[in-house]
């Protein structure tokens, strides 16, 4: 009876892990946009990365038609949707280097999330 009880907490364990990085994921997308979301949950899912104990619950749900259902609305959103920080964000600055004396100016973004800096610095590169 021990043994059953103590892979039952492993199970519950495995399942809330991966409610919580769902969860956080979904911050992501809140605040920082698809391409943000997008990156988490394809590293998250990237079976290579995972350890054992989490493998198979990964790769039943990669199996289930709303994970790619999921991953098809993705793809889709990336190529015509943007974040509105970044639209606005992308008017600031043409508005400030638009100033003749801010010609030679340097801006600094700041962010909280490294993939929300790269998503940020290739909005930008395809505007310029």
């Amino acid at each position: 009876m021990h043994n059953y009880a103590s892979s039952m907490i492993g199970c519950v364990y495995e399942r809330i892990s991966c409610l919580l990085s769902l969860s956080h994921a979904k911050k992501l997308l809140l605040t920082h946009g698809i391409e943000s979301f997008s990156d988490y949950i394809m590293n998250f899912f990237d079976l290579t990365k995972k350890e054992k104990k989490n493998l198979n619950f990964l790769k039943d749900i990669k199996g289930t038609d709303e994970y790619k259902d999921m991953k098809t609305y993705i793809d889709d959103t990336k190529q015509t949707m943007k974040h509105p920080k970044l639209k606005k964000l992308s008017e600031i600055l043409n508005v400030f280097f638009s100033d003749e004396s801010h010609k030679q100016s340097k801006v600094i973004v700041f962010s909280s999330f490294r993939e929300s800096a790269n998503e940020v610095k290739r909005y930008l590169d395809l505007k310029n």
